[in-house]
């Protein structure tokens, strides 16, 4: 009778640990999804052609299509959290050449400087047809 007991406490332990993994899990996901959704929608986006890729950064000029503030020549500094994709496949920096058109996803301030400096970039995103291998 004792080995019958512990074995179904075992069972009801295991049920419960389960269940509230299931429900932590659910939780942080949910938050995780919340706070990246508050991310995009806060976000900016402007269509640029790249003028120069450097070590950490690229030089942009806004494209005739954006609103005023962002015709202009911007420097874009490039972290490893920036995501570089084309076609949702994604890209290094050394992929990027001059003359490329990409959109630039990001959030916060554009420092005024000259040329006008962008930091918060998170995505940027390459709107040419074919990448540089010609694919």
């Amino acid at each position: 009778m004792n080995k019958i007991l512990s074995k179904i406490l075992i069972i009801i332990i295991i049920v419960v640990v389960g269940i509230s993994a299931y429900f932590i899990g659910r939780k942080s996901a949910y938050i995780s999804l919340q706070a990246r959704e508050e991310m995009i929608t806060s976000c900016q986006c402007f269509y640029a052609t790249i003028e120069a890729v450097k070590n950490d950064s690229i030089i942009v000029k806004g494209e005739d299509i954006n609103e005023v503030a962002f015709r202009g020549d911007f420097v874009i500094r490039l972290t490893a959290d920036v995501e570089i994709e084309w076609r949702r496949t994604s890209l290094s920096l050394s992929e990027l050449k001059k003359g490329n058109r990409i959109s630039v996803y990001f959030n916060g301030i554009v420092r005024e400087t000259a040329p006008a400096e962008i930091r918060d970039v998170f995505k940027i995103q390459l709107l040419d047809d074919m990448n540089e291998t010609g694919v």
